[in-house]
């Protein structure tokens, strides 16, 4: 096989869209188990923990107990600073995703790094379903040391958040897998390459 042909099917392949499925070794977060109820008309809730290695959030699902999809919200936060306890209250935070009108998402490919402080919040139409598991959590998972408790007085997007002791977690389930994502070369970029490899070759025949 000659090397202009071996370099056309490199290129090809780094243009495929296909050439990385982010989701394709997926797993999912150990959050405890549905407690049956959740709460609250008035405000969300969910979890929070300081990430213990790099992975890449896929899917999140708050689906279960669901009354009202097209209100339905989920979001994932990435603090600035230590979460305060309720009744103080923060702002310092980044949202890396927010959806609504959707019990799940997907593909979502949101890289998390070792040492961040994520919040997952989801509001499933009525309320926020709660795991049977409370703060200081100690989960399975090993992207986390322990899950606790997240929330805010309001539905929507995220706003004065806080953590809260001996008081239950949220059950929105988030499926991830390890490592850092990697991410192809666009297909405009390798038909470029494609179009320079060809004008060298006919430069070089000529």
């Amino acid at each position: 096989m000659s090397v202009f042909i071996r370099k056309l099917i490199l290129l090809l392949t780094l243009a495929s869209p296909l050439a990385y499925s982010p989701a394709a070794n997926a797993i999912a977060l150990d959050i405890g188990t549905y407690s049956g109820s959740g709460c609250c008309s008035f405000g969300t809730r969910g979890y929070w923990f300081e990430a213990q290695q790099d992975f890449v959030i896929n899917a999140l699902d708050v689906s279960v107990g669901g009354a009202n999809e097209s209100t339905s919200t989920l979001e994932v936060l990435s603090f600035n600073s230590p979460i305060p306890d309720f009744p103080s209250l923060t702002n310092d935070f980044t949202s890396l995703f927010y959806q609504a009108g959707s019990y799940t998402a997907s593909a979502l490919g949101i890289q998390i790094y070792a040492g961040d402080l994520i919040g997952i919040l989801g509001y499933n139409g009525s309320v926020t379903p709660y795991s049977t598991e409370t703060s200081g959590y100690v989960s399975s998972s090993p992207i986390v040391s322990t899950l606790s408790r997240l929330g805010f007085q309001n539905t929507g997007m995220a706003s004065n958040v806080w953590t809260e002791s001996d008081a239950s977690i949220g059950f929105i389930q988030m499926d991830y897998t390890l490592g850092t994502s990697s991410v192809p070369i666009p297909a405009p970029l390798a038909l470029i390459g494609l179009g320079l490899l060809g004008m060298g070759l006919t430069r070089k025949r000529s």
